[in-house]
């Protein structure tokens, strides 16, 4: 593993009771179940306040190779996304499409959306 790379440490598993459920990692040491939790929703929310979108929304438009819509002079279009890079001197979180052509994560909602209709 590289040097300051923590190893992956699950609090959950999938519950076997519950489709699309989780229930807590009985087999981690005794720790406040809680506060663990609280702690590792709390680090995903500064990471979500930082990009200016829901994590899992993010990684699943990555995961999937997803399209985008894009509203701009032309209207409204469905790009294929090819990658997620962090440019500039303020460090913004850019989606990438078509030869280069990027928009700020922050910008969900107003000049790029899941859905057409997000942006109508």
């Amino acid at each position: 593993m590289s040097k300051g790379l923590k190893a992956l440490e699950r609090y959950t598993k999938k519950s076997e009771k519950f489709i699309d459920a989780y229930e807590w990692n009985r087999e981690l040491p005794t720790k406040t179940f809680v506060q663990l939790g609280i702690n590792k929703l709390g680090q995903h929310e500064d990471i979500e306040d930082e990009l200016g979108i829901d994590l899992v929304t993010l990684i699943n438009i990555l995961r999937t190779g997803g399209h985008i819509w894009v509203k701009n002079c032309k209207g409204i279009n469905e790009w294929h996304v090819e990658s997620l890079k962090q440019r500039g001197l303020d460090k913004q979180w850019y989606l990438t499409y078509s030869n280069n052509v990027r928009v700020k994560l922050k910008d969900y909602g107003k000049t790029w959306a899941l859905t057409k209709e997000e942006l109508e």
